[in-house]
């Protein structure tokens, strides 16, 4: 219930804020841009085993709240959601997410135009849901599923009407 009153909260405060969707990257840091005035969601492919960097602050940590040092840092346990708030304007930290053996790193910063929802998919799935396709692949997409439908609604009819109904059972081929 906590999880989604915040991922509401995030939701109403967010209008004309990004929200986009980001591959996930070994190599290079990945930016995530925050605010004070709101919190930002990240969602895994997958449950995350450990979150780490100088300048987390966990949710209860009321002195770094009072200093407004770092970025406050909340994960369900179990889940594949991180919430992120920046106590400051100037709050900026590296962090490290490990999710299925693999560690990926995020340069997490206050930003003019902050992040409020961030999907994150594998780097191989970002380029399978942007695929260039042409009106005649869909057209010949949409004719094999038609077609293949229009074959089933024959075939289980021919189907049906080899079965005896109840009301014919029990009687002979004459009647």
């Amino acid at each position: 219930m906590r999880l989604a009153a915040i991922l509401l909260l995030t939701v109403s405060v967010a209008a004309g804020q990004n929200i986009v969707t980001k591959p996930l990257t070994v190599g290079s840091p990945i930016k995530i841009f925050l605010s004070p005035q709101l919190t930002t969601t990240l969602l895994f492919p997958g449950p995350l085993a450990g979150t780490f960097g100088l300048g987390l602050v966990s949710g209860n940590n009321a002195q770094a709240q009072r200093d407004g040092v770092g970025v406050q840092v909340e994960h369900p346990d179990g889940s594949n959601i991180l919430v992120l708030h920046a106590l400051s304007e100037s709050s900026r930290v590296l962090m490290t997410v490990l999710l299925e053996g693999r560690l990926y790193v995020f340069d997490a910063a206050s930003g003019p135009s902050p992040d409020v929802a961030v999907t994150l998919v594998k780097a191989g799935a970002a380029d399978a849901l942007a695929q260039e396709v042409t009106p005649e692949e869909i057209k010949a997409v949409l004719r094999s599923r038609i077609g293949g439908c229009h074959k089933a609604t024959i075939l289980g009819t021919e189907k049906r009407s080899a079965i005896p109904r109840k009301r014919d059972r029990g009687r002979s081929a004459d009647h």
